[in-house]
C-alpha cells in the first residue's frame, strides 16, 4: 500500500525495543521476515511466537501487521484487536489498526485509532501523518493540510509531510505552497529525485519555464530510469510547440518504459502537431493497443482523422472520447462538432458545440494561465456539480466560476497577458455566456475580452465584441455598460450614427455611470452627423431630469455654442461653478471650459 513506506518505522522501532538481545532472538528472527518481505513466513513465525507466549503483545503486533501487508485486512484488525487489549497504552497497536482499518476502507475507524495513537504519544510527527492520509482519502483536504502541518511542526525534517502536503497544495492547484514544501524535502533529503520532479510541475504550471526546466534536469539526473519524468519534461516541450525535443524525450521515456500508453499518445500528438500524420497514426493506435478505453487518445486520433478529412472516422473515435471520459473533454465534442458540420448533421454540431464551450478550454498546465487556488477550486467544484446534474441552479454556480476566472486574466497584476491568455480568457467568457445566455453581465465580459483580443490584432475579435455587446443589451435592454461600449467601439470604427444611438442609450440608462465617458464623444457624434440640435434637446431633457449630473449641463453648453448660443452656454458653466463643489471634476471641468471659450474670443 502507498502509505506503508512512510508509515513503518516506528512499527519496527517498538518491536526490537521489546527484543531479547542475542543471535537466537525468536522476536528478532520473526521481524526479519519483513526486510524480505517473506509475509506469509512471517505470519507462520508470530503465529508460533503467541503460541509459546500467549499474553505478550508483540506476536499479536507482529502477525497484525503481517496480516495486513498480505492485504488480509479482518484477520489483521482482529490480531490488533488483541495487542490493543494486552497493550492498551501502546500507541503503535492503535495506529497499526487505523493502518489496516485505512486500507480496508474503514476510514472512521481509521481516524478513531490514529486520534488514539496521537493522545498516546502526542509528539509522533509520523500519526499525524498517517491521519492525514486518511483524512485525504475522505476529501477533506483542510484537516489533512491540518495534520501535515502539526507532524512538520513536531518534526520539521519530517520530509515525507513535507512531500504529501506539497501534492496535496498541487492537487488544490496552490503551486506556490506546493514549491514551498517541495523545496523543504530537497533541504532535508538533496537527493530526492521526486522532490525535484515534483517541483518541476509545479513550476511549469506557473509557468516559470527556466525553473521547471532545471529541476526535470536535476530529477532525471538523480533517477534516469523515471520515466515519468521524461514524459512530463516531453509534454512540457509539446505545449510550447517544441516538437522536436518533446519527440525526442517521449522517445526515451518509451524507451524506459514500453508498457505506457501515456508516452506513445503524447509522442503521437507531438507527431500530429509536426505533421508526420503516419508517425502519429502509429502512436495512437499502439496507446490503445495498450490501454483500450483512453478517451485522451481516442480524442487525438479523432482530431489526426479530422486533419485528413475522414469524418466518419473522426466522428466514431470523438464519440469513444466524449462517452469514456463521461462528457468531460471539451476537444472532443469540438472535434466532433467539426466532423458532424462537415457531414451535414448542423443540429448535432450546434449540441456538440454548447457542450464545449461550457465545458471551457482545459489549457493544459503550463499554458493555462495561473489564477487564484481558490477560483479554480470553487470552479472545479462547479463543474463537477454541473456534470452531475445539468440545473439551472448548476449552471448559475459553474457561469459565475467560469466569469470570476475569466476576469482573473484580464485582471492580471503583472499585466502581461499573451494573445493565447486572452484567447484563454474569451473561452471562459463565452462558457458563462452560454451557461447564462440570459445574464447580460457574461456577455459584456466577453465583449470586454474581444475588445483585448482586437488590441492584440485579432481581426475578427471587433465584430465578436460588437455581437457580445449587443447580445447583453438584447437580454438586458438597460445595460447601460454595454452600450457604452457599443458606442465607443461604433465610434472607434467610424460609425457615427451607430454611436450616436449607443451613446443616448447608455446616457438615458444610468447617466450618472456613463456620463464622463459619454458627453463629449456623444458631443462630437452630434457635430459630425450634424444632428447638433438633436443633441441640445437631448441634453437639456436628460439634464432636467438628472440634475444630480451636471455632465449632461455641460453637454448642452457645448452644442449650445456649437450653434451659436454663445450667452446661454456660458450661462451654463457659470451656474455649475458656482453649484459644484471647487474640488469636483464638473467644476473643474467647466471652468476649464469656460477659460478656453474667453481666450479663443
Amino acid at each position: 500500500m502507498k502509505r506503508f513506506s512512510s508509515r513503518s518505522w516506528v512499527f519496527f522501532f517498538c518491536l526490537s525495543a521489546f527484543s531479547l538481545r542475542g543471535a537466537s532472538d525468536p522476536w528478532k528472527e520473526a521481524s526479519s521476515f519483513f526486510d524480505s518481505k517473506k509475509y506469509p513466513e512471517a505470519t507462520a513465525a508470530f503465529s508460533k511466537l503467541i503460541g509459546q507466549f500467549p499474553q505478550d503483545a508483540r506476536g499479536y503486533l507482529g502477525r497484525g501487521k503481517a496480516f495486513w501487508l498480505q492485504k488480509k485486512y479482518p484477520e489483521a484488525v482482529k490480531d490488533l484487536d488483541e495487542a490493543v487489549k494486552l497493550a492498551p497504552k501502546n500507541a503503535e497497536a492503535y495506529n497499526l489498526r487505523a493502518l489496516a482499518y485505512d486500507d480496508w476502507e474503514k476510514f472512521q475507524e481509521a481516524l478513531e485509532d490514529f486520534g488514539r495513537a496521537i493522545e498516546l504519544s502526542p509528539a509522533n510527527a509520523v500519526y499525524h501523518h498517517n491521519r492525514a492520509s486518511t483524512f485525504r482519502a475522505l476529501s477533506q483536504p483542510e484537516k489533512a493540510l491540518e495534520d501535515y502541518g502539526k507532524a512538520v511542526e513536531k518534526n520539521p525534517k519530517y520530509a515525507p509531510s513535507f512531500s504529501s502536503r506539497g501534492t496535496l497544495h498541487a492537487d488544490r492547484f496552490d503551486f506556490a505552497a506546493a514549491i514551498a514544501d517541495f523545496t523543504k524535502v530537497i533541504e532535508i533529503k538533496p537527493e530526492d529525485a521526486n522532490a525535484y520532479f515534483h517541483r518541476a510541475d509545479a513550476f511549469n504550471a506557473l509557468r516559470e519555464d527556466v525553473a521547471a526546466l532545471d529541476d526535470y534536469a536535476r530529477a532525471h539526473a538523480l533517477d534516469p530510469k523515471n520515466a515519468k519524468v521524461l514524459n512530463n519534461l516531453g509534454f512540457f516541450y509539446l505545449v510550447r510547440k517544441q516538437y522536436d525535443p518533446a519527440i525526442a524525450e517521449l522517445t526515451k521515456a518509451i524507451e524506459l518504459s514500453p508498457s505506457a500508453e501515456i508516452h506513445y499518445n503524447n509522442r503521437g500528438l507531438a507527431w500530429l502537431e509536426k505533421g508526420d500524420f503516419e508517425k502519429a497514426h502509429a502512436d495512437f493506435d499502439k496507446a490503445l493497443s495498450i490501454k483500450e478505453k483512453y478517451p485522451r487518445a481516442y480524442r487525438n486520433r479523432a482530431a489526426l482523422w479530422l486533419e485528413e478529412e475522414n469524418y466518419g472516422m473522426a466522428l466514431a473515435d470523438s464519440t469513444a472520447s466524449v462517452e469514456q471520459s463521461n462528457g468531460t473533454e471539451a476537444k472532443s465534442y469540438r472535434i466532433r462538432a467539426a466532423a458532424r458540420f462537415a457531414t451535414g448533421d448542423e443540429k448535432g454540431a450546434e449540441a456538440d458545440m454548447e457542450k464545449a464551450f461550457i465545458l471551457g478550454p482545459q489549457s493544459p498546465k503550463g499554458l493555462a494561465v495561473p489564477v487564484p487556488p481558490q477560483l479554480l477550486l470553487e470552479e472545479k467544484d462547479a463543474e463537477a456539480a454541473w456534470l452531475a446534474k445539468d440545473t439551472p441552479d448548476s449552471r448559475a454556480r459553474l457561469a459565475a466560476a467560469r466569469n470570476a476566472h475569466a476576469f482573473a486574466i484580464l485582471d492580471r497584476q503583472d499585466k502581461t497577458n499573451s494573445f493565447s491568455a486572452l484567447e484563454e480568457a474569451a473561452a471562459y467568457a463565452k462558457s458563462a455566456a452560454v451557461l447564462q445566455p440570459d445574464n447580460a453581465g457574461h456577455h459584456f465580459l466577453a465583449g470586454l475580452v474581444f475588445l483585448e483580443l482586437a488590441g492584440a490584432g485579432e481581426k475578427k475579435a471587433s465584430a465578436m465584441a460588437a455581437q457580445s455587446f449587443t447580445q447583453a443589451v438584447d437580454v438586458q435592454e438597460d445595460y447601460a455598460p454595454a452600450w457604452l461600449e457599443l458606442a465607443l467601439l461604433s465610434a472607434s470604427e467610424e460609425r457615427p450614427w451607430e454611436a450616436m444611438l449607443a451613446f443616448e442609450n447608455a446616457l438615458e440608462k444610468d447617466p450618472a455611470a456613463t456620463a464622463p465617458y459619454a458627453v463629449g464623444p456623444l458631443c462630437a457624434m452630434y457635430a459630425i452627423t450634424g444632428e447638433t440640435l438633436r443633441g441640445e434637446d437631448f441634453f437639456r431633457e436628460l439634464a432636467a431630469a438628472n440634475p444630480e449630473v451636471p455632465s449632461l449641463s455641460i453637454g448642452s453648453a457645448i452644442l449650445l455654442k456649437h450653434n451659436g448660443d454663445d450667452t446661454a452656454a456660458a450661462e451654463i458653466l457659470d451656474n455649475i461653478i458656482i453649484l459644484e463643489p471647487p474640488d469636483s471634476l464638473s467644476h473643474e471641468y467647466a471652468k476649464q471650459l469656460l477659460a478656453d471659450w474667453k481666450s479663443d474670443l
